[in-house]
């Protein structure tokens, strides 16, 4: 059972979020966690509380530093949203402290020793080095146990939505891709296959996960090439239809009204019917409730991992904004991921 800080894998930099707030003479404040962090909420808002704070927390889903609840905070009169395992990605319009939540987990020299020798045995010379933000201690640990055994590591440099250097978001791999000719491969520290897909999608290259949970590594490739063929199938299954319907995201961070004049100018040119739609959250039960015979395609603005991830099962083309790009501009030799 948690108790206390201490006993949390997880550094919620507290000792600063008090600073913080204190300097804001914050009075009532907001806590959101991604799902994976809320069941050490009780930790969090039990100290808070204990200094005279009026503390909420937020249930809702948090998806990322897009995802900022300033309705909810706004609902509740709070004075500042805290904002755990995210960093900044757009500019609130209510005070809010983002706090990376690094991982206490270490990596083990068997594991890395182990991926050490995959990637000699592969003739991966050079490689590229990114993280999930939780994770973003390890890459000096990781980088120095590789040079030491002769493979050259680039951490991934700063770009697009990711702020601190190797970090990678699952919309944006602007770093791999700035060094994605220099490097073999591309290995990034994180648990489960989600920002290891979306990094081998935007690069097109061997990617390698590094999972500090199970203390394993796994080349991915087999199962990125799987999917860029289901994503290519959606593709050239939408490229002749006639009525595309965008989808705008209404959250704050994920309303990108730019993208969507960007897209509907260039399908319009392309001589397709352009409808927009507006939506909070989105699911394969929301598409079938809106849906009507004139609706052949949906483009999704909001989030470009949700056709990937979340709608792939809906019974017509649901594509990013990458795709939908892709058949504007009727080139299809290159996958263009997120954007």
């Amino acid at each position: 059972m948690v108790n206390t800080c201490e006993n949390v894998p997880y550094d919620f930099e507290l000792e600063r979020v008090i600073s913080e707030l204190k300097k804001l003479k914050a009075k009532r404040v907001l806590i959101q966690l991604p799902n994976g962090l809320k069941k050490y909420a009780r930790v969090i808002c039990s100290k808070l509380a204990s200094l005279g704070l009026d503390v909420y927390l937020s249930a809702s889903h948090t998806y990322g530093g897009c995802d900022v609840a300033e309705n909810e905070a706004k609902l509740v009169k709070a004075d500042v949203v805290i904002h755990f395992g995210h960093t900044k990605y757009y500019e609130p319009k209510i005070n809010t402290i983002f706090i990376p939540s690094y991982s206490k987990v270490k990596l083990n020299s068997n594991t890395l020793s182990k991926l050490t020798s995959y990637l000699k045995k592969h003739n991966f010379e050079v490689v590229s080095l990114s993280a999930v933000i939780q994770h973003i201690p390890l890459l000096r640990s990781v980088k120095e146990h590789l040079e030491n055994n002769g493979i050259k590591c680039i951490i991934t440099p700063i770009g697009g939505y990711c702020r601190i250097p190797g970090q990678i978001l699952g919309c944006s791999y602007e770093g791999a891709i700035k060094i994605n000719k220099e490097v073999n491969a591309h290995i990034v520290i994180a648990g489960g296959l989600f920002h290891g897909l979306g990094l081998g999608l935007a690069t097109g290259k061997t990617t390698i996960i590094l999972d500090p949970y199970e203390q394993t590594f796994k080349d991915i490739t087999e199962y990125i090439q799987k999917t860029l063929k289901m994503r290519y199938w959606k593709i050239f299954e939408a490229k002749n239809r006639q009525n595309y319907v965008l989808i705008i995201g209404s959250k704050p961070g994920q309303y990108r009204p730019s993208l969507v004049n960007l897209l509907a100018d260039r399908l319009l040119k392309r001589g397709k019917n352009v409808y927009r739609i507006i939506a909070n959250e989105l699911s394969v039960d929301i598409l079938r409730n809106i849906d009507c015979k004139e609706y052949d395609v949906y483009v999704i603005t909001s989030c470009p991992r949700l056709p990937i991830d979340d709608l792939y099962s809906f019974e017509k083309p649901v594509l990013t904004p990458g795709e939908a790009l892709m058949i504007a501009d009727d080139a299809y030799d290159k996958y263009i991921f997120p954007w």
